[in-house]
């Protein structure tokens, strides 16, 4: 079995400090063809990562 890493953390699990564009910015800034993005689905409130991903998914 192949163990496989992220390569780009959003920082969403981080709800006080970073919001909708800083996650959209970091998935998309620092994206590259073999990129494995970090995101969190629990935890607290996801919010600003679901609204982030239309974006993401788009780029």
């Amino acid at each position: 079995m192949r163990t496989i890493n992220w390569s780009i953390d959003t920082r969403d699990w981080h709800t006080q400090v970073v919001n909708q564009q800083d996650i959209e910015f970091a998935a998309s800034h620092y994206s590259h063809p073999e990129a494995v993005i970090l995101m969190h689905d629990g935890g607290g409130n996801r919010s600003n990562s679901v609204a982030a991903l239309d974006k993401i998914i788009s780029h």
